[in-house]
């Protein structure tokens, strides 16, 4: 079933293509900045292509290339939370402490589900669905909580930021990974359009090269 209110997204910048579907027989349409995105409209962006999204509730989203996201809304214990549904690619996921949060949200790969472990607190990471049954969750900065879709009963790790996870088809132990202020500006810039969304890395350690394995 729908949410009561059905939230909105406004394109806050486009790189390279990018575009909408309405419904299952519609043509794709081509974004634009200052275009509207309603729930359930399939967001896809082209190879080497970057998209912004402002969502109602303050929520931003920043798609790397080849990648496909569609807003839903899911029926939870404590009500239903509007969920970020994403079928292949890089998306970046933030949002300001204050401005518009406190409206609980979560992102749904067929792998995983990720949500912030407080929904008024800020939070900043990537989310990556390489094939259907893997997801990379990488957290910039604030604390996030994984479930594995794969498994039932489902299982659960608490990622922080500068944090790493890979959850696999049927592996049952989440194991959180350190991940390099490096790391995540590559991440970052396959994510984000260069001038929309800061990244604060000075929080995470700087990569030393590891020795090659003999």
């Amino acid at each position: 079933a729908k949410a009561a209110k059905a939230l909105r997204a406004a394109v806050q910048a486009v790189q390279g293509a990018a575009t909408i579907t309405m419904g299952p027989d519609q043509e794709p349409v081509k974004l634009t900045v200052g275009k509207m995105v309603e729930a359930w409209n399939t967001v896809s962006t082209n190879e080497n292509s970057k998209l912004f999204l402002k969502w109602e509730t303050g929520l931003l989203n920043s798609l790397g290339g080849s990648s496909s996201i569609f807003l839903a809304s899911r029926e939870t214990k404590s009500g239903p939370v509007d969920t970020i549904e994403m079928t292949e690619g890089l998306l970046r996921v933030t949002q300001k402490s204050g401005g518009g949060a406190g409206a609980p949200y979560m992102v749904v790969t067929p792998a995983a589900s990720i949500e912030p472990v407080n929904s008024h607190e800020a939070v900043d990471f990537i989310v990556e669905v390489y094939v259907p049954t893997t997801a990379v969750v990488t957290v910039v900065s604030g604390n996030v909580r994984v479930k594995n879709l794969t498994l039932s009963p489902s299982t659960e790790t608490v990622l922080t930021s500068c944090q790493t996870l890979y959850v696999e088809q049927g592996k049952p132990k989440l194991e959180a990974l350190a991940s390099s202020s490096e790391d995540l500006r590559r991440q970052v810039d396959g994510t984000t359009i260069p001038g929309t969304i800061v990244a604060n890395l000075d929080n995470c350690p700087v990569s030393t090269p590891q020795p090659l394995a003999a």
